[in-house]
């Protein structure tokens, strides 16, 4: 049962609008592109998992995607979290094609072509025992005593080759693929005999989780160095994201892909909400979208029903993603 189901997750969402509209000459583009990359790759492994999650015996397995929470040392950040009667699982998903080598400095190789320079990276099998023993930690500081916290690097894909150092011979116990999860979780609920949770206990459990959930938000211009000003203005086209859509005799078309349709408009008021603010006025709409007209831009803020606050001059409207 998943109580928190799959999702996009936040910063996943800004870099998704940020690829879309910073200007392409922007310098930070390339980093940009490659963040939007592995954010996109992410995903993809955390959904694969999340349909093999499904074959799960239905209302033994309580699921939670993407929980961040915080503690005395910052935050930790949590693929999924499983819990059962007998013990709770943390999954750190990894997706990544081709061959991963862990090196004897205790990190992970993504080995590249013969022309390219290897990718390293933490080792996600360090980085998920660490985030076992924060989220035991966390537990006790909430008076959840005695609860077995397992943990496992789950590789998404089935073609990723892995391969290790010497000093490594024993990472099978800790990594496995996405088509032997639910059996391997099936297994771990053999061996551990006691019950140590209630069903209420998992309740009180999960809503905790949920509640504490503190979601990633990347600081766009702290991080990327993009201002408003470098990004491209207007409406994207709902099939290939170019922008701007164009109007002509009131059919929205783009000349990218030949879409022809309904314009989104409040796709791209996401897009605003993720890059710049949760709150926006009709001349920031205005801008915003490249709409001249005022009365035409407030019957379009109604028409999606966002709530407002002020009053008509003052007025701001309360973005929420449609």
């Amino acid at each position: 049962m998943f109580l928190k189901p799959f999702s996009t997750p936040f910063d996943t969402n800004q870099l998704i609008s940020l690829n879309r509209r910073v200007i392409p000459t922007h310098y930070m583009r390339p980093r940009i592109l490659k963040d939007y990359n592995l954010a996109i790759a992410g995903l993809y492994g955390e959904k694969e998992v999340y349909f093999y999650l499904k074959h799960l015996p239905s209302g033994h397995y309580f699921i939670l995607h993407n929980i961040r929470l915080k503690d005395a040392t910052g935050y930790f950040q949590m693929d999924y979290i499983i819990i059962s009667v007998k013990f709770i699982l943390i999954l750190e998903v990894k997706n990544y094609s081709g061959k991963v080598y862990f090196n004897k400095f205790n990190q992970l190789e993504l080995i590249k072509s013969d022309q390219i320079e290897n990718e390293v990276f933490q080792n996600p099998i360090t980085q998920v025992e660490r985030h076992q023993l924060l989220l035991q930690n966390w537990l006790l500081n909430h008076l959840f005593l005695d609860i077995p916290v397992y943990s496992y690097v789950i590789f998404s894909s089935p073609t990723t080759l892995i391969q290790s150092d010497a000093s490594h011979s024993d990472i099978h116990k800790k990594i496995i693929s996405g088509s032997n999860l639910v059996p391997t979780i099936l297994q771990l609920a053999n061996q551990e005999q006691k019950h140590h949770l209630t069903f209420n206990d998992i309740k009180s459990i999960s809503s905790l989780l949920i509640d504490s959930h503190s979601p990633y938000k990347i600081n766009i211009e702290k991080k990327y160095r993009v201002y408003y000003n470098e990004l491209i203005k207007g409406i994207h086209c709902p099939n290939c994201s170019s922008i701007p859509l164009e109007k002509n005799n009131k059919v929205w078309f783009c000349q990218n892909c030949d879409y022809v349709g309904p314009n989104n408009y409040t796709q791209s008021l996401n897009d605003y909400y993720y890059l710049i603010s949760e709150e926006i006025t009709n001349k920031e709409a205005r801008d915003f979208l490249q709409i001249h007209s005022p009365s035409t831009m407030r019957y379009l803020l109604q028409k999606a029903g966002y709530e407002y606050t002020g009053g008509y001059k003052g007025r701001k409207y309360i973005l929420t993603v449609k």
